[in-house]
């Protein structure tokens, strides 16, 4: 039994009551937190504690804090149990409110900290969340530092901070930027340095598929210009708002009988009488001797998948498993996916036990050539239509000083001699026991529009620079051939770099070179629409208002005294439900309906979108929004004091009722006007009580 000297004990119990000190004179710790619990833990050369707080019965909730051995608080967490209000309501503290708190919080914590910090503002729309949640970025001579960060949450119902974390490194050091080189040169070294690529994209939503050409850096945001070499260099990647999300969707099928199939079963039904047998897809896998799936293996599992991103595609996923022998400690797996139409080996992964090896006993160049020589055996026909990717760095990465145990390769389909990275193939070997262990492709058959009429990459590169822009940053940096946890184990470099600018996607569309997101569709930034003819306007503030959390309509007027359309209020309403759909096309529309339908709002036999709304109808969709029609369809009880409630349709006085007792219409006049047309301003003023009801 290890006995802790009596010294030891004394420092960790002084060390802990300068803790506890620290925290108590900069947060205030409720009386009603009887119980403290703690722990500490060292981070690199720190000792954290871990300081806890609560009510004995937790109902006043808890407040937790870390801090180092300094006093310095690193994070704060503040649990309250309230009611909280579910309805979706303008926010009680606004944003600029909270603002004040975050940075007064942040000043009492770390005194000067906040004269060094930069605001991170993803966008100029509010949110009606139950948080306000502001990002902070180090800022050292005047330029971010993305590697220290501090991160604030606050109320938005109470105002108070719910939460605090300070991501901070002490004795770092960062070079002057007097002698970087001029930004216009940092622009020519990364044309020549990172540069440009033009690819095939590919977005698919379940319905429609789509491949059109763009450009996109090569290198991704992973590598930067050194500002004083104007040489490439490998940074630690600071990620901004876009990235590309993917659904998959489930098949389900039902075998009845074919006489009571509706059209859409009976599609479903051929679809699979077109298809690979699982007995087949698992003849066809045995039969691939790279795959070595020996007649000791026997299926445990097989699926029949309908592939998320292409239309009418499947595959089989079959597992395979051997049981140990009583020379072997643990049963054998292989896993293979088969294409369920044309019988394409589609993917392939199998664990192989290193017997304890740390430490590979191949080479890249020899892991790269059975790579090749595995795609060959298998997809032969297509390996001349792939090229190896130079950049991509895998999920395996070397370590410093030690033969790497894995490899991994990607291939990447070329089409009219450009990529198309979303066809690729992906090859895994490992490295101790001299085998392929994994493979991954995507290969569509689709329609690849020509490239003959494509912009310049020149033309791009004046678009890049004008509208995205570049900017200096200080990043950590490594070593090309080293991973990035690797290399933290190290001492951390902080270089000065010149980056893209991280706040817009960098596709640019081949032929126009417009920016584009990434689902293909044109970039739109997100701010509050500014209106032209609002000024002086009766409903102008709440018009205004609904803009700044993105409750708007397309254009720079308003036209306010207008009649509304039926497409334009529910578009109105289903931003103010918290849906932010672009709403701007055909398409887009037919989906904002199906989700209001979906949802109860609107029938489908009252879907007419070029249809003016009258004040009634209005009413009738936004009780429903609220899920109250249940109560609103109750006949015989409500009086809404209208002095017109005879004009109503009766089946709506209980929804004009409601909306009256919970002030999103007034009764000022003594009138409803039930039966006139709704203008864009009154839909504003409706919208605008509705969230603040």
């Amino acid at each position: 039994m290890a006995v802790v000297p009596v010294q030891g004990l004394a420092q960790q119990e002084q060390a802990l009551e300068q803790a506890i000190k620290a925290v108590r004179a900069k947060i205030q710790i409720p009386q009603s937190l009887t119980e403290f619990s703690y722990n500490s833990v060292s981070e690199g050369k720190k000792t954290i504690w871990y300081l806890d707080w609560s009510s004995k019965d937790r109902l006043e909730g808890n407040i937790s804090v870390r801090v180092d051995q300094k006093g310095t608080i690193l994070g704060y967490n503040f649990y309250k149990p309230y009611d909280y209000d579910s309805a979706r309501k303008f926010p009680r503290i606004s944003r600029q409110q909270a603002k004040s708190t975050a940075e007064s919080f942040i000043e009492r914590m770390a005194p000067g900290l906040l004269s060094g910090l930069r605001l991170v503002e993803d966008s100029q729309l509010l949110e009606m969340g139950r948080t306000h949640r502001f990002s902070y970025v180090r800022l050292e001579n005047g330029i971010p530092y993305h590697g220290n960060t501090v991160n604030v949450d606050v109320n938005s119902e109470t105002g108070e901070v719910q939460s605090y974390y300070c991501n901070w490194s002490e004795e770092l050091s960062f070079s002057k930027p007097e002698d970087a080189i001029a930004p216009e040169d940092a622009a020519q070294a990364y044309k020549k340095q990172l540069g440009l690529k033009l690819i095939y994209e590919y977005n698919y939503d379940q319905k429609d598929s789509r491949l059109y050409a763009v450009y996109v850096p090569v290198y991704g945001t992973n590598y930067g210009i050194d500002a004083f070499s104007g040489e490439r260099i490998k940074i630690s990647p600071y990620y901004g708002l876009y990235g590309m999300g993917t659904q998959r969707a489930a098949m389900e099928k039902s075998m009845a009988d074919m006489d009571a199939l509706t059209p859409e079963e009976q599609k479903a039904v051929d679809e699979v009488s077109e298809m690979l047998t699982r007995e087949r897809a698992e003849s066809i896998a045995r039969g691939i001797k790279e795959l070595e799936v020996s007649r000791d293996y026997k299926v445990t599992n097989a699926y029949l998948q309908k592939d998320w991103n292409v239309s009418n595609s499947y595959t089989w996923e079959l597992s395979f498993q051997k049981e140990a022998s009583s020379r072997e400690k643990a049963s054998q797996n292989i896993w293979v996916r088969i294409n369920a139409r044309n019988g394409d080996l589609k993917g392939y992964s199998r664990y192989l036990p290193r017997e304890g090896q740390t430490e590979g006993k191949y080479t890249q160049a020899q892991a790269r050539a059975a790579a090749e020589k595995f795609i060959k055996a298998v997809q032969g026909d297509k390996f001349k239509d792939m090229e190896l990717d130079p950049v991509y760095e895998g999920d395996y990465y070397p370590m410093k000083d030690t033969a790497p145990t894995s490899y991994s390769f990607r291939y990447i389909r070329k089409v009219n001699g450009v990529q198309f990275p979303d066809n690729s193939v992906y090859v895994g070997f490992d490295a101790v026991n001299g085998t392929v262990n994994s493979f991954s492709m995507d290969w569509f058959d689709l329609d690849f529009p020509a490239v003959d009429n494509v912009l310049e990459e020149e033309e791009i590169y004046d678009k890049l620079f004008a509208d995205i822009g570049m900017e200096l940053v200080y990043s950590n940096v490594f070593e090309e051939q080293y991973r990035e946890i690797i290399a933290d184990a190290r001492e951390t470099e902080i270089r000065l770099v010149y980056n893209v600018k991280q706040d817009k996607p960098i596709i640019f569309d081949a032929f126009s070179g417009e920016t584009l997101d990434h689902s293909g569709k044109p970039f739109v930034e997100k701010k509050a629409a500014e209106y032209t003819d609002i000024d002086g306007h009766f409903a102008q503030n709440q018009i205004a208002a609904l803009a700044e959390y993105g409750i708007s309509l397309p254009g720079t007027e308003f036209k306010p005294d207008q009649n509304i359309i039926q497409q334009d209020f529910l578009r109105l309403l289903v931003r103010a439900m918290g849906n932010y759909g672009s709403y701007d096309d055909d398409r887009d529309m037919e989906e904002m309906y199906n989700l209001l339908i979906r949802e109860k709002v609107v029938t489908k036999d009252e879907k007419n979108p070029n249809a003016l709304v009258t004040r009634e109808e209005a009413v009738k969709y936004i009780i429903r929004s609220l899920k109250y029609q249940d109560v609103a369809d109750i006949k015989g009880i409500f009086m809404t004091g209208f002095k017109d409630q005879d004009s109503m349709n009766p089946g709506l006085v209980g929804y004009v009722a409601i909306a009256k007792g919970l002030n999103i219409i007034g009764g000022g006049s003594g009138y409803f006007n039930p039966k006139n047309s709704l203008t864009r301003a009154e839909t504003a003023v409706m919208i605008y009580n509705y969230l603040t009801r």
